[in-house]
């Protein structure tokens, strides 16, 4: 087993019987003793001896420096615990060492046992301190090479420790930062909006009050020198203490100025996209009225039956553009549109041109399903061509007519379902060599919706179109 290395101390008595006395004493503890009669002599001593490990240091060394003299030129050279030992117990004497880090003071004639004690109980103490010393510069190392800035306030708000880029953040140095309040009127904080915050609102003063932690908040800092902003993601939190009191508050707080000025610009530009496409769906709405009003001047000016029908499929299949364009100006997202909106604003401008002919009930039953335009518009072209089929050919010599719509989901698949309780299909019809304008464009739309469409007599005629999205 290896023995501990012996402590060596550098005992500095002007009185050479009493340091003798001493010396044999303290190695008889163990201890190795090196003797210096002055202060002078003592620091050479020191200066030349890096095995010392404590220095006992009486207070009045006769001519020359006297006790705390020498051990803060010792203390100068390298830190060491110092102890110092003298028969004086007047205040004024021991006043003179309280300016000097030391470690004890010991009375001379205490006996060695207690002398032993307070070597020891010195030690302990350097050691101690010195863990907390090597700790605090691991903490302010990792503080002042932190890219995020961080402050710690005292429950009365005022900052107590900062780390430079804390300072340089927020552009105060040092001097400013130590000992202000977060409730200085000096202060201006922003929302993201840009709107001030109320004194109460700043981050210290709401986690002072709610005792809870703020996360990823962003607030903007009014910097008089540069009369900017600086823009910052803040996160804190309370220290609490066993009752539950606040006995510190550390804020953190990193730089998104760049960050926020960059989504600030992508907001600006979708709002200028979004006015564009509003001015751009707004003129092909123009354009498509405009359409749908020489369709309707070309069907006053003609009396051909065939001919009226040709620009009636025609007008409807512009309304059914016409209607999807309307609520693409009314949506906040002019990609994606409910289904049930737009289909049954559909269903009520196709009945609306077949208005006055006949007493049609309607039974309707539209999941509200998000769909895109690029499959809203081929879908309400197939309910358009379906309907309009159904008004021209279903009722034939009747004034009333059942009609039953159902959109739903099934499964991962959709359906639409369009029946009537009319004349129903020819014996010999077949969809695959049929050929009708109408249903032909049916079959095309759902071809593009990669779907199925599916045309049979049962009770009337039910067409079923089945697609995925």
């Amino acid at each position: 087993m290896v023995s501990e290395k012996k402590k060596t101390i550098l005992l500095v008595e002007d009185q050479l019987i009493i340091a003798m006395s001493e010396k044999i004493s303290l190695e008889k503890y163990g201890y190795e003793v090196i003797t210096a009669p002055n202060g002078e002599e003592a620091v050479n001593i020191f200066y030349e001896n890096d095995n010392i490990d404590l220095v006992l240091m009486d207070i009045d060394l006769g001519a020359g420096i006297n006790g705390p003299e020498a051990a803060k030129t010792i203390l100068g050279i390298r830190d060491i615990p110092v102890v110092f030992l003298s028969s004086h117990i007047e205040p004024e004497v021991v006043t003179q060492t309280e300016r000097i880090t030391s470690y004890g003071y010991v009375v001379k004639n205490s006996g060695i046992t207690i002398l032993d004690a307070s070597i020891k109980m010195a030690f302990k103490l350097y050691e101690a301190n010195k863990k907390v010393s090597e700790s605090e510069k691991r903490y302010r190392g990792l503080l002042d090479n932190l890219e995020a800035g961080i402050v710690v306030h005292a429950p009365d708000t005022s900052i107590i420790i900062n780390n430079p880029r804390a300072s340089e953040l927020l552009e105060l140095n040092e001097d400013q930062m130590r000992g202000k309040l977060a409730i200085d009127p000096h202060w201006k904080f922003l929302w993201e909006d840009n709107t001030p915050l109320k004194l109460e609102e700043y981050p210290v003063n709401r986690i002072l009050k709610g005792k809870r932690p703020i996360k990823d908040q962003t607030f903007g800092v009014y910097r008089p020198i540069a009369k900017d902003v600086v823009w910052l993601s803040v996160n804190g939190f309370p220290v609490l203490n066993q009752n539950g009191e606040i006995v510190e508050i550390l804020i953190s707080f990193t730089n998104i100025t760049e960050k926020k000025i960059a989504t600030d610009r992508i907001k600006y530009l979708l709002s200028e996209k979004e006015l564009i496409l509003k001015e751009v769906h707004h003129r092909i709405k123009n354009n498509i009225s405009s359409t749908e009003s020489l369709l309707n001047l070309q069907l006053d000016s003609t009396n051909n039956s065939e001919t009226i029908h040709a620009l009636q499929d025609a007008k409807s299949r512009v309304r059914s553009m016409r209607v999807l364009y309307d609520k693409l100006l009314i949506s906040d997202d002019y990609d994606e549109i409910s289904a049930k909106n737009y289909l049954e604003s559909l269903i009520d401008a196709i009945l609306d041109l077949f208005s006055g002919k006949m007493n049609i009930t309607l039974e309707k039953s539209m999941a509200d399903i998000i769909f895109t335009t690029k499959t809203l518009f081929p879908l309400g072209l197939i309910l358009n061509e379906l309907l309009t089929n159904i008004m021209k050919y279903a009722f034939k010599d009747r004034n009333t007519g059942l009609i039953k719509i159902s959109l739903f989901k099934n499964g991962d698949s959709i359906q639409l379902l369009v029946q009537d309780d009319g004349c129903g299909l020819p014996k010999d019809f077949d969809l695959n060599k049929s050929n009708k304008f109408g249903l032909m464009l049916v079959t095309m739309l759902t071809k593009q919706l990669n779907g199925s469409f599916q045309m049979v007599s049962e009770n009337g005629t039910k067409s079923t179109v089945t697609f995925r999205v």
